[in-house]
């Protein structure tokens, strides 16, 4: 099955269905989603490159502070990103946590060259879901805009 990212509609906020053959692989497209709410994807070019790290006590934190990570380099440095690799997610069984690491490539916002499409305020819990089966895995994500 292929990888992917769709838009949902949702009453004043945007909605990511993200879907991959592992859960990994959909985490990979929220990010590149979520970056498509804010410009073109397809114009970040893959100069700079970020090992971005989360670590949570559930799946669904992990989610959203992974993602928050991204909204901080955005606000902090003005990076856009179009190629993410997640490494395999593991469990901390000392630190009772879910750790993510992964590596993003993108570049700083050119205003020349990047259409700023819409702002992303947060990315939220609601109506966040996660479904991992054995051939893919889903997640769907609401952005405060």
């Amino acid at each position: 099955m292929p990888n992917f990212y769709e838009f949902k509609e949702h009453p004043a906020d945007i909605q990511v269905h993200a879907v991959g053959n592992t859960l990994e692989e959909a985490i990979e497209q929220v990010v590149i989603g979520m970056m498509d709410i804010m410009t073109s994807v397809e114009t970040v070019d893959t100069k700079i490159s970020k090992q971005i790290k989360a670590s949570a006590p559930d799946l669904e934190m992990l989610v959203v502070d992974y993602l928050t990570e991204y909204l901080f380099f955005f606000d902090t440095e003005q990076l856009l990103f179009s190629k993410v690799k997640v490494s395999p997610i593991e469990f901390d069984e000392h630190t009772q946590t879910y750790q993510l690491n992964s590596v993003s490539n993108g570049e700083s916002f050119d205003s020349s060259r990047h259409e700023m499409k819409t702002e992303i305020k947060a990315v939220t819990y609601s109506f966040l879901e996660i479904q991992q089966k054995k051939e893919k895995s889903e997640i769907w994500i609401i952005f405060d805009l």
